[in-house]
């Protein structure tokens, strides 16, 4: 690790292209900072129940949140449109050249987490045997949607919610972003949800 570099960080993710491919990434490659990439179902598991170390394992952004009270009602907004695929919709630190990209919440399971859960034939006879999968919807739901200030499309979203805070193209707009986000972020899309 460079000097520089104070945190170890980590992205979980099924492939090593996802893993380099990915949004989360974008600033810290920018750093030239190592990242690890766990990419066997248990690296995840692994890396969360160290006890040495741990004090050095960042999975959060590097830098305070600037988020600006101006942007913070654009933010309102896309909640209001996004409702509860989200938990919140916060100003993000670690990307520069995607205009969004969806994390885990303080509780929520990582896209890789998720993946392995749903295809996980052991959780999923459980949850039926127990006759509660709500648990796997909750931990599904408690991811943030990040944006990126300087990308236009956010620019642009951001001026359309000042002077057309109803108009259906930025409103399908903001799903559209979800879905791409989604995707880059390694989850998957329901497609039901736009029929």
């Amino acid at each position: 690790m460079k000097p520089e570099q104070k945190d170890i960080y980590y992205i979980a993710s099924d492939s090593l292209t996802s893993a380099r491919n990915t949004p989360f990434l974008e600033r810290l490659v920018e750093k030239d900072f190592e990242v690890l990439f766990l990419v066997d179902p248990i690296d995840e598991v692994a890396i969360q129940n160290l006890k040495s170390y741990k004090e050095k394992f960042c999975d959060k952004n590097e830098e305070k949140e600037k988020e600006t009270e101006e942007f913070g009602r654009t933010c309102d907004w896309i909640k209001k449109r996004l409702g509860d695929k989200v938990a919140s919709v916060q100003i993000s630190n670690r990307l520069s050249t995607s205009p969004c990209v969806l994390v885990s919440g303080k509780f929520g399971w990582s896209a890789n987490m998720e993946r392995q859960a749903s295809s996980c034939f052991k959780i999923k006879i459980l949850a039926q045997t127990v006759g509660d999968t709500s648990s796997l919807e909750f931990m599904r739901s408690r991811r943030v949607f990040e944006t990126n200030l300087e990308h236009q499309i956010i620019k642009d979203s951001n001026a359309t919610y000042k002077t057309r805070p109803d108009d259906g193209d930025a409103l399908r707009a903001i799903d559209l972003l979800d879905d791409t986000a989604l995707i880059s972020s390694g989850s998957t899309v329901e497609l039901s949800s736009h029929l």
